[in-house]
Formats: structure tokens, sequence, C-alpha cells
């Protein structure tokens, strides 16, 4: 294994990703991803960014394992997937209920710290679920939404969805439980492998009728709404913990086309409940536009890598393809190599004295007329 290919090795064991999981984040096969490992092959510049965006580290540091900057370093130091540590909240939360007279939020935290039991958040934390659920009743708390029925709902509004309890189960009064099952998801298409192309459209098509019913129900009931809405919150200000780029981008276009429109119809809907939607807004969008931000700067073309690197990283390309074999035949084909490379990014002049050598020594090289080469006589 090479210094490239433990690099990325290192970097998906840190996020506990199978060379599977990679490979369908990055469009390749396994097999490719294993050989990039064993440093057998190299990825080319587009996939480079993906696996960086992937494994949120630089490009830089995968090729050359080039340190981030001392600022960088000092603010990601000791970085947590625990925004709120669960017992304090638990305890917290006990000594409120008993305090104000929730009682029966006070009867459900055990109930639902039982039936989480077991399932964990996600992350290398391993945070067990039910900081979930105290987290959204703690936000509801701390927003003064503090109604027995609507804390209640906060507590068990994955109960149903995530361990199979089923709504009449649930020891809540009628009011708590309506509002339980409009924020359960029922109905909804199972996904299959091996979908063909028209099966795909289909389930597709199911699943957005699905949401699409299923948001316009829950604007029936308050409880339901607001709950939602602190939900997504949280869910939003943890999803950089565990989840890969591509799904927090489906959460955010989804957030966008269901959750903003129903944090307008609870604004305009819900006099009472104005300062704290505009709270929650204002928490949910400034997460939204920070990832957004984040995420556009990512995927800029040849974004964080230097023209001095993105030299570098075709010399690699070149000398990998090159091998042992010194022969005239291999050169044109290691210089062709680089010339798929140089077309797919625009990378700029390529300074590199590999190709001046052999466009120097093969004729055959002088007379391709490819770019990488002219280039490189150009400098040299």
């Amino acid at each position: 294994m090479t210094e490239f290919g433990n690099r990325l090795f290192d970097a998906r064991q840190n996020l506990g990703l199978t060379q599977k999981q990679v490979a369908d984040e990055v469009l390749v096969t396994a097999q490719a991803v294993s050989s990039w490992e064993r440093g057998e092959s190299i990825p080319n510049l587009d996939k480079l960014a993906d696996l960086a965006i992937l494994y949120n580290v630089t490009t830089d540091w995968l090729l050359y394992g080039a340190e981030t900057g001392p600022q960088i370093r000092e603010a990601t130091r000791d970085m947590s997937d625990r925004l709120f540590n669960e017992d304090r909240m638990y305890t917290y939360l006990k000594g409120y209920f008993t305090g104000k007279g929730l009682f029966q939020s006070l009867r459900l935290l055990p109930y639902m710290k039982e039936k989480h039991s077991g399932q964990p958040r996600g992350g290398k934390d391993n945070i067990p679920y039910f900081s979930h659920p105290l987290q959204v009743a703690s936000h509801a708390v701390a927003l003064g939404l503090d109604e027995d029925d609507l804390i209640s709902a906060a507590l068990l509004h994955d109960v149903c969805e995530d361990c199979g309890v089923l709504p009449e189960e649930l020891p809540v009064n009628e009011a708590t439980k309506e509002a339980v099952i409009l924020l359960t998801k029922s109905g909804f298409p199972k996904k299959k492998k091996n979908f063909t192309p028209e099966q795909e459209a289909q389930y597709l098509e199911m699943k957005k009728d699905a949401t699409d019913a299923y948001y316009q129900a829950m604007r029936s009931n308050r409880i339901a709404v607001l709950v939602k809405l602190l939900d997504r919150c949280h869910n939003l200000s943890s999803m950089a913990c565990a989840w890969t780029p591509e799904h927090q981008a489906s959460y955010i276009l989804e957030t966008q086309k269901y959750i903003y429109p129903l944090m307008e119809y609870a604004k305009n809907t819900y006099a009472q409940d104005y300062q704290q939607i505009y709270l929650i807004k204002y928490h949910m969008k400034s997460v939204v536009e920070a990832v957004r931000h984040m995420m556009a700067a990512r995927n800029t073309p040849n974004a964080g890598i230097s023209k001095t690197n993105a030299d570098r990283y075709l010399s690699t390309v070149f000398l990998k393809a090159l091998g042992d074999d010194r022969s005239e035949k291999k050169a044109v084909e290691a210089a062709k190599a680089c010339q798929k490379e140089y077309d797919s990014r625009a990378v700029g002049i390529i300074e590199l004295r590999d190709f001046y050598d052999y466009a120097r020594d093969y004729p055959q090289l002088n007379s391709l007329g490819l770019t990488v080469v002219r280039e490189a006589r150009k400098v040299y």
C-alpha cells in the first residue's frame, strides 16, 4: 500500500464507510476504490475532488499529506457529534416537567428511552438515538412551547415509525396520539435493489405522492406542524456529523420543497407562535445556507487544488502510467493519459520536466501535438 493509498484507507476508516459505500458515493466500482487504496491505480481529478468532499479533507492532504493551516487545525480540534449531553438533557427535562406539572411528558421520558434502547443516532461518537427526541423536546421548552401534549409528541414522534409501536398502543391522550400519527410516515413505497429504469421512475413518483400527502395532512394539526419544524431543525444541525454530502444535499432539497412552505403556513396560521416560528426559521435557514455555501465552494472545478499541485498530480499520473517500461511506446501512452486529465480539468500550463524530457528524447511524442507536450516544451 502506498502513502496515498494509506491516506485513502485511513480517511475511509475514520468515517466507518465500506469500500462499496464509497464507490456508490463517487460513482465507481468497489474494485476501483480497492485498487486506489492498494496503490495499484489513482483516481482522476474529478474523483479525487469527490473523495475529498466525502472524507471532509483537502485534495492536497490526499495527494501529498499536506497539513491544513494552524487556524483550521485549531478550529477543528476535539470535534464532537454530540451537541448536548443526553443524560443532562434527560435530568433537566425530568425536573422541568415535574415543576411545571407536565405529567404525561414526565411519564413518557422513560418510556421513550426504553423504546429507542439500542438504536444509534449515527456518527463516530455512537450517540444513542433517544438523544434526538430529547433535543427536540428541549428546544421546544427553550422556546416556551411547554405544553404537555406538544412535548409528549416531541418525545414520541419517532416511536411508531422506528420502534414498531402501533398508535393505539401509545400511553397518551388522544391529542398527542393524533399528532404522533400525523408525524409518522406510513404508506411510503419501499425501494428495492436492482430496480429497472421504469421501476425506479414509478418508485420516485409514488414516493413524491406519499410525501406530498404526508406534509399536506400535517397542516391540519398545530402540534404536529411545530414538532416537525423542531425535528427538522435538529436534523439539519447535526447532519454533518453522520451523513454523506449527497444525503445532506437531498435533505436540504426536501427542506426547501416541503419544510419552508410548512413554516410559512405555520407563521401565517398560528399567530400565537409567530416569535417561536421566527426563531426556528432563523436557526434552520442559517444552517442550510452555511452548508450550501460550503457545498458550492467544494464543488467548484479545481476548488482546493492549487496549480502547483494540479501539475504535480499530472506528473504522478504520467509516471504511474509509464511504470518501469521507459520505451517510446509507453511514453506515448502515458502522455495520452495525462492529456485526458488535462482536457477534463483545464488546469493550465503544465510545467512538468517529465513531459519535456520524454518529448525531447522521443520523436513520436513530438509529433503527437499533445497540449501537455507543447506546453512542457514552451517552459523548458
